[in-house]
């Protein structure tokens, strides 16, 4: 549709330009059905790419039917076929890579994470291969602005599948990739200020700088995970962006190990997020967790211990509620390491439900984590 918008601009700029001669109007004649006849067989090429990528989703939902029954070997050929279907697809590359990103997220429900993950890198390396930014063409391509955020959102989606695998550089680096490609500005950087745009791009950078900075914190670079934390709370509050300004102070507070404004920033999140609910509390109590456990003392820890235990109780939300008592066992090991005898025969008994608890749902979450990764890709386009 972005191919097609593109287009559309450019023809009203040519019907709507005046004081031509007859020549030029016979030249811009010849270019606009130039253009209806480009159109055209883009549309033809665009409908047959999307009826295949919904066969594809549809072999994608077959499969997950499958799965549930046990019959994995049928549910990954299934599986395989239908990425090949996308991958080969007429679809055109950015629209591709949105498909791909779709399957990636099917894949991630499915279990098997190593390969959505696999399918999301693969979305975010075709977008910029296809639409290369850096070639001196597009540099004065007045729908580069467009562009940059669709090649942008795949290396974000990927960033938020690294990060939920525990791949923080991974994370990291798909977080900067996407803070590279956006633009700090829409309306200064954009060329075309005529053409209407659909979407900003301060969401996206906003989420990507405040992603970036999480990624950093996690792998211990404090100092510029503050600063990529501020500066997703600048953009957001000049946009109005409550809560990305909300989320982006939670991250900026925990890179600045300030447990105060944390507390303030979770609060603050808590006013402005719509629906507000028992699942976004355990997040809270899960970020809290963190903040404790890396602290060196006992009581720190301890403290941290108290709050995944929180996390764990207050969701049956499965991916959450392992995660969070993953978090609490590992803290555990931590107070033991400290002091073996630390731990209260209360806080034996607590572990005690939270490890059978994390064993029933890594067995059932992550039986199928690695299944069919890595997916084998054809080269890309050089």
């Amino acid at each position: 549709m972005l191919l097609f918008r593109i287009f559309g601009c450019f023809i009203a700029t040519l019907l709507l330009s005046g004081c031509v001669t007859n020549q030029q109007s016979r030249s811009s004649t010849s270019d606009i059905n130039q253009m209806l006849a480009t159109i055209s067989a883009a549309e033809a090429q665009h409908e047959r790419g999307s009826k295949t990528a919904r066969q594809a989703y549809q072999q994608l939902h077959q499969a997950q039917v499958l799965g549930l029954k046990g019959q994995m070997q049928a549910a990954d050929s299934l599986i395989l076929e239908s990425l090949t279907t996308l991958d080969q697809s007429e679809l055109p590359p950015l629209n591709k890579s949105q498909a791909l990103i779709k399957a990636a997220g099917i894949l991630w429900t499915m279990g098997y994470r190593s390969a959505s993950r696999d399918v999301a890198r693969r979305a975010a390396h075709l977008a910029e291969a296809m639409v290369r930014l850096d070639d001196p063409k597009n540099a004065k391509n007045p729908f580069v602005y467009q562009l940059r955020r669709s090649i942008a959102d795949p290396y974000v989606r990927l960033g938020r599948v690294e990060r939920a695998l525990g791949n923080h550089d991974a994370a990291r680096h798909a977080f900067a990739r996407a803070v590279e490609i956006l633009p700090e500005d829409s309306a200064a950087s954009n060329p075309a200020p005529g053409v209407v745009k659909t979407e900003k791009t301060e969401p996206l950078l906003v989420e990507s700088l405040t992603g970036l900075a999480r990624a950093e914190v996690a792998l211990g670079d404090l100092e510029p995970a503050r600063t990529h934390a501020l500066k997703a709370i600048s953009i957001a509050e000049r946009e109005g962006l409550d809560v990305p300004r909300a989320e982006a102070k939670i991250a900026f507070s925990e890179a600045a190990r300030d447990l105060k404004a944390l507390n303030d920033a979770l609060g603050e999140f808590a006013s402005v997020k719509k629906g507000y609910g028992n699942y976004d509390a355990a997040q809270g109590f899960l970020r809290l967790a963190w903040f404790h456990s890396a602290g060196s003392s006992l009581k720190a820890k301890k403290r941290g211990l108290t709050m995944a235990e929180a996390a764990a109780v207050m969701v049956e939300a499965s991916d959450l509620r392992m995660e969070a008592s993953r978090v609490a066992l590992e803290i555990a090991d931590e107070i033991r390491e400290l002091d073996p005898d630390a731990l209260t025969e209360k806080d034996l008994y607590v572990l005690k439900d939270v490890g059978r608890v994390y064993g029933v749902l890594s067995s059932k979450l992550l039986k199928y984590a690695d299944r069919l990764s890595p997916v084998q890709w054809p080269a890309l386009a050089q």
